[in-house]
C-alpha cells in the first residue's frame, strides 16, 4: 500500500494500519541494535552509561529482525479495509518468501523453519 497523504490526513483505520507497520519496523530496528547485548544483565548494560549501550557502528540483522520486517511488509501490503483473510495471506506469503530468501542465513530455529515449511505446502 502506497499513499502520498501525510499520516494526519489519513482516515483512522489507515492511520492505525500505518502505525502498526511503523511499530514493527521499530521492533526490528531495536532487535538489530540489541543483538550484541541480548544476554547481558541490566547492570552490565548500564555500567558505563545509565542510558545503556550506545548505537553500534553496525547493526546486526537477525532472523527475528527479518521476520519482524516481513510482518511489517505484510501489513503494509494490504488495504486497511480488507478482511482478515487478506492479511493472513499476506503474512503467509511474506514468511514463505523469507524462508527461501538467500539472506535467511542467520541461524533461524528449527521450529520457525518447520512452521514456514508447513505454510509453504
Amino acid at each position: 500500500m502506497t499513499t502520498n497523504a501525510t499520516t494526519s490526513e489519513l482516515d483512522p483505520a489507515t492511520h492505525i494500519h500505518h502505525k502498526w507497520a511503523d511499530v514493527l519496523r521499530g521492533c526490528a530496528y531495536g532487535d538489530a541494535w540489541g543483538n550484541r547485548n541480548e544476554f547481558q544483565s541490566y547492570a552490565a548494560l548500564t555500567r558505563t552509561n545509565k542510558r545503556g549501550p550506545e548505537l553500534p557502528a553496525q547493526l546486526i540483522i537477525t532472523d527475528d529482525t527479518q521476520m519482524t520486517l516481513a510482518l511489517a511488509r505484510a501489513i503494509d501490503s494490504v488495504d486497511p479495509d480488507d478482511d482478515t483473510d487478506a492479511l493472513k495471506s499476506a503474512i503467509i506469503s511474506e514468511f514463505v518468501t523469507w524462508r527461501s530468501d538467500p539472506d535467511n542465513n542467520r541461524a533461524p530455529g528449527n521450529t520457525c523453519m518447520a512452521a514456514t515449511r508447513s505454510l509453504a505446502s
